[in-house]
């Protein structure tokens, strides 16, 4: 009886063992140390819409520095809407996104739109250097940095700057010019200094 008993034991747990198996899928347990967990891919962006109890509807706000949009939502599901392109670094941009519902708390999120991406999750966006004169201009009324992982304060000409990542790894976008920054991350401090760049015409005769 006793041996039944232990076999009848095992075959138990070997069932729940199987039972509780699952197909393999990958998982991103750190997200704060990834730039693209908060970076769009392309300007068209779909974001998953859940009701909370009693909602019927949801209005979501996009707003990003210089633009702005609203949508109304009837149903759940999935909810598709475009950026303004980035062809450029004048064209990038950061965007606040809140999801309001006509009954229940709001959802809000933080996702930014950079001109360098590439297909296979990369990308590129500017990168300030005060070796360099080129890296300094801003052309445009607006300008997009990244902003590293463990980031703990930023100021704008001495005035802090909440960045909306709560130290996590991602963009940010200004648009204060001239610009003198001041960057804390990881026990170290950087500075740089950004200026609009200026056009000019030259005649000949």
């Amino acid at each position: 009886m006793k041996v039944q008993l232990t076999c009848l034991i095992a075959l138990a747990l070997a069932a729940t063992t199987f039972a509780a198996e699952s197909p393999s899928a990958f998982v991103f347990v750190n997200p704060d140390t990834s730039s693209f967990w908060r970076t769009a891919r392309s300007s068209s962006v779909t974001v998953p819409v859940d009701f909370p109890d009693g909602a019927t509807s949801a209005t979501l706000s996009v707003t990003g520095v210089g633009c702005s949009a609203r949508y109304d939502i009837a149903s759940e599901g999935p909810c598709s809407f475009s950026l303004p392109a980035a062809a450029n670094s004048g064209g990038e941009n950061t965007y606040s996104l809140t999801l309001s519902f006509d009954r229940g708390e709001p959802k809000t999120a933080q996702v930014s739109l950079i001109a360098g991406q590439e297909s296979g999750g990369a990308g590129a966006t500017r990168c300030v250097s005060q070796e360099s004169r080129v890296w300094s201009r801003v052309a445009g009324g607006h300008f997009t940095l990244p902003s590293p992982y463990g980031t703990t304060s930023l100021t704008l000409n001495g005035e802090t700057v909440n960045t909306g990542l709560d130290g996590a790894q991602g963009f940010i976008t200004l648009s204060t010019l001239p610009a003198a920054l001041r960057l804390a991350a990881d026990g170290t401090t950087y500075n740089a200094d950004l200026d609009r760049l200026t056009a000019f015409m030259m005649i000949l005769r």
